[in-house]
């Protein structure tokens, strides 16, 4: 039975908190599905580009070929879970990234593309990487401007932006996800 203090501080849930960051669960509610809170972009596709990004509503009318498909979601799902059990103490190059860095400016965060030619050398790298050790060299990233939505967001885009928002943590914090 659990004593009066664990319940109130909320020992009891501290495992299941946890999971999220060594299973598929809570990662499968965020990316999945035909309109997922968060939409992961392909790497292959962030090398191409040679200008700003824009967020994540533009990309999905304009672009909609950045986003990665089911099966690449499947493949890259598969690899963080095998990431997450490894028990070697080198990086196994999972399929998703997560990304972070300061934005230039609360419109854009990367108007000048300074952050894209670094973020493309990390791609390049990453893939290189991936090769060696026999895995298929794309993959996909999170990264929030691209990933959730942003700026002026109808009811639902609102509501996706809230799950995301609040899911994101998985993104970070999860055992087989490259961050």
């Amino acid at each position: 039975m659990m004593s009066a203090m664990a319940a109130a501080s909320g020992e009891d849930e501290q495992p299941a908190q946890a999971s999220k960051y060594f299973t598929d669960f809570e990662l499968r509610k965020l990316i999945c599905g035909n309109r997922p809170p968060i939409r992961l972009l392909k790497a292959s596709w962030i090398l191409m580009q040679t200008s700003p990004i824009d967020m994540r509503q533009k990309l999905e009318r304009a672009s909609p070929e950045a986003f990665a498909d089911d099966t690449t979601i499947e493949r890259c799902i598969g690899e963080v879970m095998e990431a997450a059990g490894a028990t070697k103490s080198f990086c196994c190059w999972p399929g998703i990234v997560s990304l972070s860095y300061c934005w230039q400016s609360k419109e854009h965060p990367d108007p000048r593309c300074e952050q894209l030619s670094l973020i493309q050398g990390y791609i390049r790298w990453i893939m290189a990487n991936r090769g060696k050790y026999g895995k298929e060299p794309d993959f996909v990233l999170f990264i929030d401007f691209f990933s959730l939505y942003q700026g002026a967001r109808t009811p639902q885009e609102e509501q996706l932006f809230k799950e995301g928002l609040y899911g994101m943590d998985v993104l970070y914090g999860h055992r087989g996800i490259l961050t």
